[in-house]
């Protein structure tokens, strides 16, 4: 009987699978692959290409949005001409309709304003496509080559922090410099999950509002709520940064039983360190990460990013300052 294929887990076929065109089986039969080779062959042929076939995907539906866009601008088009010549011929007779040239005039500008939101539309839909191309005729295939010859990016910098000599990975996504592990500065007041040193070492500390203000070293910010959403963007908009932005390990499987991992695309290694409730109790380790903007919502409650196991995207919310969240620092600028 023939296997599921391995990248989309739908498809069947020893050559070829009819879901997703992956070769299964074209050059190596499964079946006689140690554990550590079946491994080696699901992170650097199958991963890579489930990469791939995914971009495809999201590729054919940003195509299909904007046929259903133009098709609108189309529809709105055919629409206005009527009301324009009924502006045209109200204008002639303007002393006896002019009641109803005002409503002609109101009509045509509602219909275009919903035409420069189509055409606005249909502008992010051509900037996301050209994402979506990029990503799968550059981005995932220089990963692929990267992963078969071995010559991975460079690891990031690092930055120690002066006050405690404590060491962090930095690394640049876009136009900013992130911290690419959680502050474990012993500010007062901040805590370990659990009161645990041990998930200090792999978490961070987390803090409360007023103090991850200026618990970041010299030359570092807590970021704003602002900066988060650059971030986000560049990871791939809103709906997708988490997947993008989640460490490869780390993170406890979802209730279908799936991995709640993420692909850990520009090095940012986000973990589920949970936090604090204001009434003192440690809750989510492992399925939700926490991070505190320096963005004040109201006197009680200030803005914050969430990221969790079951979720591929990010949910910026506004929590009470009491909570004790993770910090991580985005660099000054220049």
């Amino acid at each position: 009987m023939s296997e599921t294929c391995a990248v989309c887990k739908k498809g069947q076929g020893p050559e070829k699978c009819e879901v997703c065109g992956f070769s299964d089986n074209g050059f190596i039969n499964r079946n006689f692959l140690s554990p550590e080779e079946t491994k080696k062959w699901i992170e650097t042929v199958v991963k890579p290409y489930r990469v791939y076939w995914e971009a495809r995907k999201r590729e054919d539906d940003l195509l299909a949005q904007l046929e259903k866009s133009k098709k609108r601008e189309a529809e709105l088009s055919n629409i206005l001409v009527p009301y324009q010549i009924s502006i045209r011929e109200a204008k002639e007779r303007e002393t006896e309709l002019l009641a109803q040239l005002e409503k002609a005039k109101k009509r045509e500008t509602e219909l275009l304003a919903e035409l420069e939101k189509v055409k606005k539309r249909e502008a992010e839909l051509l900037a996301q496509l050209e994402k979506a191309k990029s990503l799968e005729y550059e981005g995932v295939f220089s990963k692929i080559g990267d992963i078969f010859s071995k010559s991975t990016s460079a690891q990031p910098n690092s930055f120690t922090d002066p006050r405690d000599k404590r060491t962090y990975k930095i690394v640049k996504i876009g136009n900013q410099i992130w911290m690419a592990e959680n502050l474990n500065y012993d500010a007062k007041g901040s805590k370990h999950y659990n009161n645990s040193s041990q998930n200090g070492v792999i978490y961070g500390r987390l803090y409360d509002w007023d103090t991850a203000k200026s618990a970041c070293p010299s030359g570092w910010h807590l970021p704003s709520k602002e900066e988060w959403s650059t971030l986000a963007s560049f990871a791939g908009e809103i709906g997708s940064a988490g997947l993008k932005l989640k460490a490869t390990n780390g993170w406890n499987k979802n209730e279908q039983l799936n991995s709640g991992n993420g692909l850990d695309s520009f090095g940012f290694a986000a973990l589920p360190g949970g936090c604090r409730k204001p009434d003192g109790n440690f809750i989510n380790a492992g399925y939700c990460g926490y991070w505190w903007s320096d963005s004040n919502h109201n006197t009680t409650s200030a803005y914050g990013l969430k990221m969790d196991n079951d979720r591929e995207y990010v949910d910026f919310s506004n929590y009470h300052k009491h909570h004790l969240f993770s910090v991580r620092c985005v660099k000054n600028r220049a």
